[in-house]
């Protein structure tokens, strides 16, 4: 099994919390004592339920039960963790810096996770280890009719609205009503889309249909939906600058890393074998094939050495 460790990535945040907890050096739990389940939390998103059942069955597997919660959107699941009623989650950096923090101005990765565990370290939140995946928003129209008037970025896409072109949107309630969502988009490409001109659709899926079969002109989805790199669809290159990125990371509380310390290496490891092109793939199998997730989550946890081969096990046994 690949050798968990902590990336120095952390800052000096997490050691702050290493130090305060008394956690530093601390080995895993080996004295037999049994936890209590620990409650985690997802986001109605095909990605956030992927990403939740890896970290399930990669903490049973160490003898640490996650009991999942049912899936809540950005505000409900960041109050739900703050008041204690969830250990932890995966948030993305930019939509924590934005949503929480009103943190708008455009930072590096590395950056904005500095920033967060300063912000968060005195609510009792420690961020751990980044994954690679990085799933900003993007702007996505048919291939053909971008070709056709000339669209490649949204300057273009902001000119031809202004010069009187109608175009139709549709994109998920959240992001209409963010802080980083449509509103302050318009205000820096200069353009303005009337109310009845944007759709509020819940599910990826749902959107990509839309603008296949020509309901609306244009979507904002997340750019690891493997649909995403369909020669059908051309993403429009955010040539200003709007979207920072969003890098899936885990957030825990404090008191949740006391009581199993462990969760820190076990979540990192898994971070660490995340980036856009596996979530893509993850993404893919599960819309397409429509393999049950536990299935999916055991077959990457064992293609990526963080759990044994199921094979070796049932050997072990007979």
């Amino acid at each position: 099994m690949r050798n968990m460790t902590l990336s120095a990535g952390l800052g000096k945040s997490w050691l702050v919390v290493c130090l305060i907890l008394g956690l530093w050096g601390m080995p895993a739990r080996s004295d037999g004592q049994t936890l209590e389940p620990i409650a985690a939390g997802r986001k109605p998103a095909t990605e956030q339920a992927i990403i939740a059942e890896l970290s399930r069955q990669l903490a049973a597997h160490a003898g640490i039960e996650i009991e999942l919660a049912e899936p809540m959107p950005t505000a409900k699941i960041r109050a739900a963790l703050e008041r204690g009623d969830l250990a932890f989650y995966w948030e993305y950096t930019g939509t924590a810096l934005a949503v929480f923090h009103r943190v708008l101005e455009p930072l590096a990765p590395s950056q904005q996770l500095a920033q967060l565990q300063e912000l968060d370290i005195s609510r009792g939140l420690v961020w751990l280890e980044p994954s690679q995946i990085d799933n900003r928003y993007v702007f996505y129209m048919r291939s053909d009719r971008a070709q056709g008037y000339g669209i490649t970025n949204l300057s273009d896409l902001a000119a031809s609205v202004r010069e009187g072109w109608p175009i139709t949107l549709a994109a998920d309630a959240e992001f209409y009503a963010r802080p980083d969502g449509l509103k302050p988009l318009q205000s820096l490409y200069d353009f303005r889309l009337s109310a009845d001109a944007v759709s509020h659709i819940e599910g990826q899926s749902e959107l990509i249909t839309m603008l296949l079969n020509g309901t609306v002109d244009a979507i904002i989805a997340d750019s690891t939906s493997p649909w995403a790199r369909s020669d059908k669809v051309q993403p429009l290159i955010d040539d200003q600058g709007f979207f920072p990125p969003y890098i899936l990371t885990p957030v825990i509380r404090a008191d949740a890393l006391q009581d199993a310390p462990e969760l820190a290496d076990l979540l990192g490891a898994l971070a660490t074998s995340l980036d856009s092109a596996a979530m893509s793939g993850l993404l893919a199998k599960a819309l397409d094939d429509e393999k049950p997730l536990a299935a999916l989550a055991l077959e990457f946890l064992i293609a990526h050495q963080l759990l044994p081969p199921v094979a070796d096990e049932d050997a072990s046994g007979d």
